[in-house]
């Protein structure tokens, strides 16, 4: 057989696809067939090369899904088991005082116990509660807690807490948010004929307004007013920071504008302090501080100060705070030192005039890094104080991180849903019905003649069982 001229060559490649690299390929074939002698030159053209191609699956084990390498940006894993804390909170504030173990050895042995010891107890740990510059909020919950189980213990004992460690107590729930202690003995001074005044009241309100429940504050400001006790400033500021809290800023304006009303009706009740006539207004500029909106914030301050009102140093903190989360290209170097100066100068002082720490430990550290270490320490000596005299460091505080990744990892596991927080129960309730079922002792039960009855599930009847050592307190 013949080999095909170019001329053949060329009309074979023109009857395929229009593609150079098909036309090439078919020629070939052309060629092929025609030397071979085969007579596929005109069938037998190559069918085109798919887009994509299969790759071959790689050679050994294969890797599961969870075995694979987390990417930076994925999904946090979901724990396989429940993950632990830590065995105690960090920085060792559970090791029990010496006044408490003095105490629980006079009530194991039966001994009286004078009510000056049970409340220089529970001042000790309401006033750690609401230390927010020296102790860490898990550590200040654990105080609190505290605080409320000796006063418990005090009115288990047939004992009643003066009125100013109730006080002291509700004003610790309501630093806190802690809804269930402040109701609990809130109720327990009106059910024992307790005088319940301005700041047992605001106590509750802003505990509420604390926990971000706008409903509960609401709700014990009317039984204030059937009181024949008229809402201050005081009690608006925990209704505003409700709302602040929930992030609904349309309602905390609108409270705002409810106590300017009343004020001008001369419905508004007298603060106690003075400077009390400023915290709806410091707790509306809070919004906005939280937010980097400085201008706002600082417009509130300025109307305060137009107004006259006495400004508390939480005032000079907001002006410090809102300058310092302002982004960088609008921040004011001056007025952030000015503000710094301010807050040093207003700041509270304690036994002797002596000065004590304002700065929270976060706030310090944005302080030190925004003005810069050479000029924060210089101006420092220029106002004659040392770190000590400004902030505090929390004890434990290297160990916080650890304790923080061991909740998040226990609520990622968790499955329980938000609506048992908002529908719980009173636990100091809770508590109270377990120690008093737990003192109550066995009780005798029926027997037949001459038999000792078991019960069902074999097991002794609580009479006949050795009862455990009684915990006092906690």
């Amino acid at each position: 057989m013949a080999v095909p001229g170019p001329q053949q060559i060329q009309a074979a490649a023109h009857r395929c696809r229009p593609n150079s690299t098909v036309r090439l390929v078919a020629a070939a074939a052309a060629v092929s067939a025609a030397v071979l002698g085969s007579g596929l030159a005109a069938t037998a053209l190559p069918v085109e090369a798919p887009l994509f191609r299969t790759l071959e699956k790689p050679r050994g084990k294969e890797k599961k899904p969870h075995q694979l390498p987390r990417h930076l940006y994925e999904r946090h894993p979901w724990p396989e088991k429940e993950p632990a804390l830590l065995e105690s909170i960090p920085g060792d504030v559970e090791k029990p005082l010496e006044k408490e173990e003095i105490i629980r050895d006079r009530l194991r042995h039966k001994k009286k116990v004078t009510d000056e010891s049970w409340e220089d107890l529970i001042t000790v740990f309401s006033n750690r509660a609401r230390n927010e510059i020296k102790w860490m909020p898990v550590q200040r919950r654990h105080f609190l807690q505290r605080a409320k189980r000796w006063t418990g213990e005090m009115v288990l004992q047939d004992r009643e807490p003066s009125q100013n460690t109730v006080r002291r107590l509700l004003l610790a729930c309501a630093s806190l948010g802690d809804v269930s202690g402040a109701e609990w003995w809130m109720r327990w001074l009106l059910k024992t004929g307790r005088p319940a005044g301005r700041l047992e009241f605001n106590a509750v309100i802003d505990t509420y307004g604390e926990e971000g429940l706008p409903r509960g504050a609401r709700g014990w400001m009317e039984r204030m007013e059937k009181a024949g006790l008229a809402p201050d400033a005081r009690s608006y500021a925990a209704v505003i920071k409700s709302w602040e809290k929930v992030g609904n800023r349309k309602r905390m304006l609108e409270a705002l504008r409810q106590m300017r009303d009343a004020e001008s009706r001369g419905q508004l009740g007298k603060p106690l302090d003075p400077r009390d006539a400023a915290s709806p207004y410091l707790a509306a500029a809070r919004s906005y501080v939280d937010v980097a909106d400085a201008p706002r914030a600082i417009a509130i301050l300025k109307h305060l100060q137009a107004q006259g009102i006495p400004l508390s140093h939480e005032a000079h903190l907001l002006r410090l705070e809102a300058h310092l989360r302002t982004p960088g290209p609008r921040q004011s170097m001056k007025e952030i030192e000015h503000a710094f100066r301010d807050v040093i100068h207003h700041g509270p002082r304690g036994k002797d005039n002596k000065r004590m720490p304002v700065l929270n430990f976060e706030l310090y550290q944005m302080c030190e890094n925004t003005i810069g270490r050479s000029r924060f320490v210089d101006i420092l000596e220029e106002l004659g104080v040392e770190k000590q005299d400004v902030t505090a460091s929390p004890r434990g505080e290297s160990d916080m991180k650890d304790w923080d990744h061991a909740v998040l990892m226990r609520a990622i596991w968790s499955k329980e849903t938000g609506r048992r927080v908002l529908m719980r129960k009173n636990e100091d309730a809770q508590w109270f019905e377990t120690k008093l079922q737990g003192r109550q002792g066995a009780v005798m039960g029926e027997i037949e003649t001459g038999y000792r009855m078991p019960l069902e599930d074999g097991s002794l009847p609580e009479w006949m069982t050795l009862t455990m050592p009684e915990t006092y307190g906690y």
